[in-house]
Order: C-alpha cells, then sequence, then structure tokens
C-alpha cells in the first residue's frame, strides 16, 4: 500500500503539472485521457517489474527494506503452507518415524503462526525484527523458546494498531461511499419528482436526430441550476430550454458526454475516491479529470456544431453562468464536482484558444508521458547485497511461484485481490444504476401511456367523442391568465378548445387543456377525419381566426390535401413565439403533420444574413448572402447608443400565410426580429424597429425551404419592456 500511494501521488502530480504546461496546445481530449493512467496505477495493487527511473529508487533503503519484508513474510508464510500440507500428506502414507517429522514440522508452523494470519502487518520500524524471527525460526526446525517470544511480541505490540488502522479505513470508506450513494439518490429523486419531458419535435434537428438515434431523452427539470446526464438521458433547466440556439449548445454538450462514456468514468472516480478516501491527491484528480472532461466535450460539441459556432458557444457557457446566478448545487449535485465560475472561465478561454495539437509538442507530451509511466509503474531495482542475501536464504521454488502469484493479484488477507473488490463494487453499483434506469423507463412509459389515454378522450376525458369538436370552446384568455400566473386557483375546464378555424375549407385545429399536463395535444379536423398529436400550445387573442389556416392544394373529394397552419407555443411579457406546421392528407383520411423547427431557420438566417452599421445615417443596411441588399433597418430611436453587434432574436417570431412581402402563390413570410446588442447588455432590444421578413416554401413531403429576405416596414416591433428599460438607458446616459 505504501508504494501504491508514492507511485500514483507521484503520476497524479506529474499530470497535474502536464495539463497545466499544456493548456492551449494539444487537444483537450488528449489532455483527459491522460487520466485513464492515474486510474489504471489506482487499480493495479503492485509495481511492474522494475527500472532505474522508479520513484521508489529515491526513497530511503529503510522505507525500501519495509517493501522487501513484506515479500519475504508472504514467502515463509506460504513455504510454511506448503510444507505443512506436504507433511499432512506423508503422515498419512508413513509409519511412526514420518509422523515425529511432521510433528517437527508443524511446530515451525505453530510458531509462526501469527504470520500466516498477519501478512505484512509490520510497522517500518519492526520489519527488521520480524525477518530475523522468521529466518532463526527457518535454521531451528525444532522452535526455539526465544522464536516464539519473538513471534508474540509482534504479535502483541503490531497486530492491534494494523487491526484499527483497517477498521478506520473501512469506516471511512462505507462513510464515503454512502454518502455518495445517499446524495446520488436524492439528486435522482429529484429529478425523477420535477421532470418534464421535452419531445422529439421540440429538439432542434441538428443534434436531435443524434440523439435519436442513441436513444437518449431530453428533459426539463424544474430549478435545476446546471444542465446534466444523468444514465442515458439529459436534464436541463427552465432557462436553457429559452433560446434554440443555446438548447442546441447544451445538448450538443451533454451528447457527447454520453458519446464518451463519462457516465462510467465518472463512477469509476467516485469508487476510487471512495477507495482512497485518506488521499487528497486523490481527490484532486478527480476534480481535476471532472474539469478536462467538460473541455473535452465541449472540443468534441464545436466539432459536431461547426466551427462558426465556436464563440457562440462561449456566449452559451456564459449565459448560464449568469442564469444560475453562481449558484452550482442542488440536493445531489456535489457528486458532479462542479466548478463554478472558475470552470466556466476556463472553458471559455479554453474555446478562445483553439487547441491544435503540433506534431513537436505532441513527441514531447508522449515523451513526458512515457517518463511518468517508468517513475509510477514500476519499482526499485534491488542492491547486489539483497540479491546475495536471497540467494542464501535459499527460498524453495515453489514458494518463489507462490510469492509472485500473491503479489501480481494483490492479494489481501482473505485471499480476494484488491483488483476483484473493486470490480465487485462496480458491478453493484452498476446493478443499482440500471435499476434506477430502468424504473425511469418504466415511469415515462406510463407518464407516456397516461398523456395518450387522455389525448384519445379517456381517463379525465371520460364520456366525451370527437363530436365535442364540433362545439369549439373558446379559451376564456383572463381565467387561463390568472390561472397560469397563481393568481387563482381554479384551473379551466379540461377540454378541446378551437385554436383555429376555416369553415370555408372545413378545416380547423384544436388543443387540449388538463391539469395534469397543461396546454398539450393537439387534433386537426378535417371534415370528419380526425388526427391527434403530441405538441404543446399557448392561448392567444388570435384563436379562432380563419387567417391562421391557409390551404394549399385540395383532393378530388373537395377537402384539403396540402395546408399551412400556425399556433402559438409561447408568450410572456419579452417573449412571443409562434409555429409553422405544414400538414399533408392522404386519402384515408390520415393526416401528417411537420412543424419548422426553429434551429433550421435560425441557422438559416445566421448563414446568409449579414448587417452593416451606419451611425451617421442612423441605420442598419442587412444583406443576404453579402451581396444582395433586403432592406434598411431605421435605428434613429438607437441614436447616441453604443450599438455592439446586430443579430436576430429567437424570442420573437410570427408568421404570415398570407403575406403582402412576396409574390407568387406560396406567399408564406416567417418574422424574425433583428434586434441591437447595446455595448454592456445582454438584452437584444428590438422594439422601434421593422422585422426582417422571409419567405418560406412548402414542399409536397412536408420540408421547408427559404429564400427572398426582404425587411418588412409594413410592421414595428412594440415591446413595452423593452421600450422602458430603454428610456432608462437613455435617461442614465443624459
Amino acid at each position: 500500500m505504501f508504494e501504491l500511494l508514492v507511485t500514483s501521488t507521484v503520476m497524479i502530480l506529474g499530470i497535474l503539472c502536464l495539463r497545466k504546461l499544456t493548456l492551449g496546445k494539444i487537444s483537450m481530449r488528449l489532455r483527459y485521457a491522460l487520466w485513464l493512467l492515474v486510474a489504471l496505477r489506482l487499480l493495479m495493487p503492485v509495481s511492474v517489474g522494475t527500472s532505474p527511473v522508479s520513484v521508489l529508487n529515491l526513497l530511503p533503503a529503510f522505507l525500501q527494506a519495509s517493501g522487501q519484508s513484506d515479500a519475504r513474510i508472504s514467502d515463509s508464510e506460504n513455504g510454511q503452507t506448503a510444507n505443512g500440507a506436504g507433511e499432512t500428506e506423508r503422515q498419512e502414507n508413513a509409519g511412526e518415524e514420518e509422523e515425529t517429522h511432521a510433528a517437527q514440522s508443524k511446530g515451525i508452523g505453530a510458531e509462526t503462526d501469527f504470520l500466516l494470519q498477519h501478512p505484512a502487518q509490520e510497522t517500518d520500524g519492526q520489519s527488521s525484527d520480524i525477518t530475523n524471527v522468521i529466518d532463526g525460526a527457518q535454521k531451528n526446525p525444532g522452535g526455539s523458546p526465544t522464536a516464539a517470544a519473538k513471534i508474540e511480541s509482534v504479535e502483541r505490540e503490531v497486530g492491534s494498531p494494523v487491526y484499527m488502522i483497517w477498521v478506520a479505513w473501512l469506516l471511512g470508506f462505507l462513510t464515503v461511499s454512502g454518502y455518495m450513494l445517499f446524495m446520488r439518490m436524492r439528486f435522482v429523486r429529484y429529478l425523477r419528482k420535477n421532470r418534464e419531458q421535452i419531445t422529439g419535435e421540440e429538439l432542434p434537428v441538428i443534434i436531435g436526430k443524434r440523439l435519436a438515434d442513441r436513444g437518449i431523452r431530453v428533459y426539463q427539470v424544474k430549478g435545476l441550476p446546471s444542465p446534466c446526464l444523468v444514465g442515458r438521458h439529459i436534464y436541463i433547466g427552465e432557462q436553457s430550454s429559452g433560446a434554440e440556439q443555446g438548447l442546441t449548445h447544451i445538448l450538443a454538450h451533454e451528447y457527447c458526454h454520453a458519446v464518451h462514456g463519462d457516465g462510467f468514468w465518472a463512477l469509476l472516480r467516485c469508487a476510487l475516491a471512495a477507495v482512497y478516501w485518506f488521499d487528497p491527491f486523490v481527490w484532486a484528480a478527480a476534480f481535476a479529470a471532472r474539469q478536462d472532461s467538460d473541455l473535452a466535450c465541449d472540443e468534441a460539441a464545436v466539432k459536431v456544431l461547426g466551427e462558426e459556432e465556436r464563440f457562440a458557444y462561449g456566449r452559451t457557457l456564459l449565459a448560464l453562468l449568469q442564469e444560475s446566478g453562481g449558484r452550482t448545487e442542488c440536493p445531489g449535485m456535489p457528486l458532479m464536482f462542479s466548478g463554478g465560475e472558475r470552470s466556466v472561465r476556463e472553458r471559455i478561454v479554453s474555446l478562445a484558444e483553439r487547441n491544435k495539437t503540433e506534431a513537436v509538442v505532441l513527441v514531447a507530451v508522449l515523451s513526458m508521458v512515457c517518463l511518468i509511466c517508468g517513475c509510477a509503474f514500476t519499482g526499485a531495482q534491488e542492491d547486489e547485497a539483497e540479491v546475495i542475501v536471497n540467494e542464501e536464504i535459499g527460498e524453495p521454488e515453489a514458494d518463489e511461484n507462490v510469492r509472485e502469484m500473491n503479489v501480481s493479484e494483490g492479494q489481501n488477507g482473505d485471499g480476494i485481490s484488491e483488483m476483484d473488490r473493486l470490480w465487485e463494487l462496480e458491478n453493484e453499483l452498476n446493478k443499482e444504476f440500471e435499476q434506477i434506469r430502468a424504473e425511469y423507463e418504466a415511469l415515462d412509459a406510463a407518464k407516456q401511456a397516461a398523456f395518450e389515454e387522455v389525448l384519445n378522450y379517456h381517463g379525465v376525458m371520460e364520456g366525451k367523442d370527437d363530436s365535442e369538436l364540433f362545439l369549439n370552446r373558446r379559451v376564456d384568455m383572463q381565467l387561463f391568465y390568472e390561472y397560469n400566473t397563481g393568481v387563482r386557483q381554479d384551473a379551466p375546464e379540461e377540454d378541446w378548445y378551437l385554436l383555429c378555424n376555416n369553415e370555408e375549407e372545413s378545416i380547423s385545429l384544436y388543443g387540449l387543456f388538463t391539469k395534469d399536463f397543461g396546454c398539450r395535444g393537439m387534433k386537426t379536423l378535417i371534415g370528419e377525419d380526425v388526427n391527434t398529436f403530441d405538441l404543446v400550445w399557448y392561448p392567444s387573442g388570435m384563436n379562432g381566426v380563419s387567417g391562421n389556416i391557409r390551404v394549399l392544394e385540395q383532393a378530388a373529394d373537395g377537402l384539403p390535401r396540402r395546408f399551412v397552419l400556425k399556433y402559438m407555443e409561447e408568450e410572456s411579457s419579452e417573449t412571443e413565439i409562434w409555429r409553422l406546421a405544414s400538414g399533408f392528407r392522404y386519402e384515408t383520411g390520415t393526416v401528417d403533420l411537420k412543424v419548422l423547427p426553429e434551429e433550421d431557420y435560425l441557422s438559416w438566417a445566421d448563414w446568409h444574413m449579414t448587417y452593416q452599421i451606419d451611425e451617421e445615417r442612423e441605420q442598419v443596411r442587412v444583406f443576404c448572402d453579402k451581396d444582395g441588399m433586403a432592406g434598411i433597418l431605421d435605428i434613429s430611436d438607437y441614436a447616441g447608443l453604443p450599438i455592439e453587434e446586430v443579430c436576430v432574436s429567437p424570442d420573437t417570431v410570427s408568421f404570415d400565410l398570407d403575406s403582402e412581402a412576396f409574390e407568387g402563390e406560396e406567399n408564406i413570410a416567417l418574422h424574425l426580429c433583428v434586434g441591437l446588442k447595446l455595448a454592456g447588455y445582454e438584452d437584444v432590444f428590438i422594439c422601434r424597429l421593422s422585422p426582417l421578413a422571409i419567405q418560406v416554401l412548402c414542399d409536397e413531403d412536408g420540408g421547408f425551404r427559404f429564400r427572398q429576405p426582404t425587411v418588412d416596414e409594413k410592421y414595428q416591433i412594440q415591446n413595452p419592456a423593452q421600450e422602458r428599460k430603454l428610456e432608462e438607458i437613455k435617461n442614465v446616459g443624459r
């Protein structure tokens, strides 16, 4: 154990120095992989051979002798055990003379009985005495009283303290591992109690398919300050699910954690920290490895998203830190080894530096790693005097084989290796986590089944059928607003409410409200055909307006074949988001409804649109693909204010299904708000500006395409909250 602690400490310090020296010079994934060597060293109870570069060569001779005496004691034990077994066998097959010889051999075994029960438990100062006792016992087969007295003396002096040391270690291990398991279970219960699944249709397209391919689900958890990967699923806070771009960055990061298998490595870090609870260097290594796992995932996430998202990704990290207010804890989250603001700053610096591993640096790093491994994985070389002494002792060949086997397997007193114990612990924890995961999946399946039952007029909707849709119930906006904000406790009636209706085209859209699931669930009614969809909606004053549905193509029966519709998904004092859905009705009456993903149009605008600020003329010229003028924004209301950037706000999105901004049959317009970021403010100010209109084309297969952007001067954004804040900024400037 002493040898393992020394070598592992040297390796940890070496890796810590190496990661400091290579920050910004090598790939973060390579730097993260270096910690595998530390884990391997901690899992190996013995060194691999000897070498002149071993750190054990630097230790004082008496410390090296302590380790060698451990081996001698083990050899003596094994030899005496083997001799005892041989004598017993001869005793059964021979006469009285062999019995006498067996008794003598048994006497030697009796004198060394303590050593057989307590191998390698002597202290440094007593190692030479114990060795002398064993040597004396071997030279005196009759079992001298002096040797027996010495052994009894060692038993009295050594047995009790060593026993107390192992008891203290066991108590520490049970305390630390129990605390970790308790906090883990507490965190899991917290997630299960507060989570709400985010459906695949609500996830950004760029990352949603990757998550679906790996069976990873995404949940929103109330009060969770930091996104995390638990088991096979991703959990995000309420703030994290706001901006589409930020959500994409978060999901990409957690997806990379899943790809890297960080769930297993986190489990291994916790197991090693529990076993070596007394070693502060192991805890430091666990913390640093946790930080490097985030840096490696940041690097991998940028690779998944594209190089153009690097700095936007960094802004997302800052936004997460600000949203949490520096709070990185909730029940159970200490297991995540969160680093807080300092950790986030290191990650942002790493993103800005764009780590590239050059060949020269890589060779230098690998050379240093080889040197560190040589220092930590190998044992000290023996002196010639020690070799001569070992040869004079004349240990039997069979004893040497047994000794090597015991050392290589790292067995303790009960014959079970430390490696086996660790694997048993890991297997037990894996079984525990698999059980938790199974409970998660069962809970998800039950919750989904319950919602589908409600969605199909069962459960709380018992006794109703699709004929109820023709009643065209309207949402009481005041009642819903007061219930949603907590002003009143009595909820609106659980029922289907009309969202939009076009009587001439015989098509309507309805939304379901229930206490358990809120505004979730939609139905389309085309003629007498009803189709159900798992979509989230939000009441609007425009519910029921025929302009919210537009038929693009009719079928032979005169009913809509291809159509588009819009519905509100989110609304607050600073947010208003509408969704556009493209529908295709088959001859069987089944409708295929596809919603335009937010990531599609935001990434399109970010890629194709550029802006040029002209402060003298108090305007922003908007270009498409850097050469086509899309229009001019009047920014005279922002005159004299420090404009830092022009960008699209993801918090205000609307659609016009029959826009005058474009000519042609499919004059569907997507309205995005181009806003201004002022120096020192994170808000994107959109008030008193005209929106950007982008033409949307709907393909027959339900896909969407964009072209012909223009500044729609017909409209001007009014945002009372931003107007008040803008006036405050101007007053401060005066």
